[in-house]
């Protein structure tokens, strides 16, 4: 029987290189999330607790907007509540100062010896009810500009455009400064990526 340090020692794949995921850790934004959905409650008059928010967890943020209409009886409808909510969250993301980014990042891998090739990987934004998701689920933050940009969108097809744009905009940037290649999550994301490449390529 080999063990699992064994086995891990005669297995693992050589060093040839590494990915960072860079598809918007700009930011610190988990206090401004914790911040959020309370202040807009409390300025409706109800004041909660962390576990009165688990309830929710599972929802997208328009959903939970609805919910807190429906739980509570506040605002006029979940849309009202979904936009002073969002109004909220770009208030506190003008107030994040951002993390070191990416070729910072590039540039400490290089002082600390590391030679071997970095690949940035992306995915590109497609539904508004990711603006939700993605920091909920995968503890990421969202850029502040792709945060209001994504908010002006009507539908999941105007929020998967800004999601091409952006996406560009960002490989162009990486491709300026010399990354080796690009990683692609494609899971949901297929088309948006062909065009991306179509663009890019």
């Amino acid at each position: 029987m080999i063990s699992k340090g064994s086995f891990m020692s005669h297995t693992a794949a050589p060093k040839v290189a590494f990915i960072f995921d860079c598809d918007g850790t700009l930011v610190n934004s988990t206090p401004v999330w914790a911040y959020a959905q309370p202040e807009l409650l409390h300025r409706h008059g109800v004041d909660v607790t962390v576990d009165d928010f688990a309830q929710f967890e599972h929802l997208s943020l328009e959903d939970e907007c609805q919910a807190y209409h429906d739980t509570w009886g506040i605002g006029a409808n979940g849309e009202e509540l979904y936009r002073e909510l969002s109004n909220i969250l770009i208030d506190g993301y003008s107030k994040v100062p951002p993390r070191e980014g990416l070729l910072a990042f590039l540039e400490q891998a290089k002082a600390a010896g590391i030679n071997i090739p970095i690949i940035p990987g992306i995915k590109p934004f497609k539904k508004l009810s990711q603006l939700s998701m993605i920091p909920k689920t995968f503890k990421v933050d969202l850029p502040e500009d792709l945060v209001k940009e994504a908010l002006k969108c009507k539908n999941d097809a105007e929020a998967e455009q800004v999601g091409i744009e952006w996406c560009v905009a960002q490989c162009k940037e990486l491709m300026a400064h010399g990354v080796p290649s690009i990683h692609f999550y494609s899971i949901g994301a297929v088309d948006s990526i062909k065009e991306v490449a179509k663009i890019i390529y």
